[in-house]
């Protein structure tokens, strides 16, 4: 089994090597098959986070979700080097900033105001580098931001966003990794039994 390290330096090359007109159709097709899911339409407060980079494109999805009267939420790093974060309610994109706080080292765009979510959010919308459709297993970029977040908020329903070259039957797992319910690509709605 190849390691983390190993995995994400090429998953990411991967996911960066789609080209970006692919992503952009991909992204397009995977926001619909989200917004078809039932376990959405029941969800009254959905965490989603703000794509940066190659990752599936989340602000056509979040538009959509915040005109749905959703209340929607998006992640603010408060602890970089202990890898927390917080789900912080938006009405806007335009409530999106540079990060003036820790989530600046990765050019994230995030909210300036606002106070987290008192429960925990009703449907976790995760990224990732690369996806076990098989076993729930994800593989992020190291900080265990998400993993921990899924940990403390047992509640929600853990969904990945992802395209199909990103996806692998086998990923290494260590015990406080959190596991996915569902992964939904451009062509697949998986579905995880655990």
């Amino acid at each position: 089994m190849l390691r983390k390290t190993e995995l994400r330096r090429t998953y990411r090359a991967r996911r960066d090597a789609i080209p970006l007109h692919e992503r952009e159709a991909a992204s397009d097709r995977i926001r619909g098959r989200v917004l078809d899911l039932p376990e959405l339409a029941a969800a009254r407060r959905v965490f989603v986070y703000v794509s940066a980079g190659s990752e599936v494109q989340t602000y056509t999805l979040i538009e959509a979700l915040l005109a749905a009267g959703k209340t929607v939420a998006v992640p603010r790093i408060t602890n970089l080097d202990a890898g927390q974060m917080e789900a912080v309610p938006i009405k806007s994109l335009k409530e999106l900033v540079p990060s003036p706080g820790p989530a600046g080292t990765f050019g994230l765009l995030e909210p300036q105001g606002g106070q987290a979510l008192e429960v925990a959010p009703d449907l976790t919308i995760v990224p990732g580098l690369a996806f076990s459709p098989i076993t729930g297993v994800r593989l992020g970029v190291g900080g265990g931001f998400y993993d921990r977040y899924l940990t403390a908020n047992p509640d929600t329903l853990p969904v990945g966003l992802a395209f199909n070259a990103q996806l692998r039957d086998t990923l290494p797992a260590e015990a406080h990794d959190a596991r996915l319910s569902m992964i939904i690509t451009e062509s697949h709605g998986i579905s995880i039994d655990l």
